[in-house]
């Protein structure tokens, strides 16, 4: 195409296109026809942008909810596991407290006993 600043780099003038044979009009069109193009070629690029970040936004979703779904699940099995150990320590607890009263009242009977005798 035709670029007005090249041609003003050139040294190009309307006097020497008027003289040449090169009219305004055919000017005006080969501008028109790179405006188009220029035109067309931007807006296909813009929508390949926006094909390439739609695409990315929805990896990025995508990937944000596989990682909250592993979170999550990660979570309930860390809380359960707590819970049960927990528990396990609660009951083991409370068998070593019977155990001790258990004891304590052997002791105390055999004392008892001892002393009546």
């Amino acid at each position: 195409g035709i670029n007005a600043e090249y041609m003003v780099s050139s040294g190009i003038n309307a006097e020497y296109m008027v003289s040449s044979g090169i009219n305004a009009e055919y000017m005006r069109e080969q501008l028109e026809k790179e405006g188009k193009r220029n035109e067309r070629k931007t807006y296909k690029e813009n929508e390949e942008r926006t094909r390439a970040s739609e695409e990315l936004r929805k990896k990025l979703e995508d990937d944000s909810n596989n990682l909250l779904g592993k979170i999550a699940e990660e979570s309930n099995t860390l809380k359960d596991t707590m819970e049960s150990q927990g528990c396990e320590m609660l009951n083991k607890i409370n068998t070593e407290n019977e155990a001790r009263k258990k004891e304590a009242e052997a002791i105390k009977l055999k004392m008892e006993k001892e002393n009546r005798n």
